[in-house]
């Protein structure tokens, strides 16, 4: 039985970007959530230094080499609509 490598690489990349929007998204919403249950300081304070320091940390790593290189075959024709967002070899 063979296994695919190249689709399995696409979708490990794709996993890691939805991984990194959810965490995003939760902790925007964890913000929102102490504010109006009247945890101000807490919000303020914790929350939303904890969400910019996640966003930093994940565009510093975005840097060259951060996304791995992957070869596109005719294997994964369901990820074309986000080839532009990898390092992307036609194979």
């Amino acid at each position: 039985m063979e296994v695919l490598s190249d689709s399995i690489y696409a979708m490990l990349a794709v996993s890691i970007m939805v991984g990194i929007v959810s965490l995003l998204l939760a902790f925007a919403l964890k913000v929102v959530n102490a504010y109006r249950g009247g945890e101000r300081d807490l919000a303020i304070g914790f929350y939303v230094p904890l969400f910019f320091f996640f966003l930093f940390l994940v565009l510093a790593l975005m840097g060259p080499g951060f996304i791995p290189v992957i070869r596109i075959g005719e294997e994964t024709p369901l990820l074309q609509p986000l080839y532009p967002l990898f390092n992307a070899i036609e194979a």
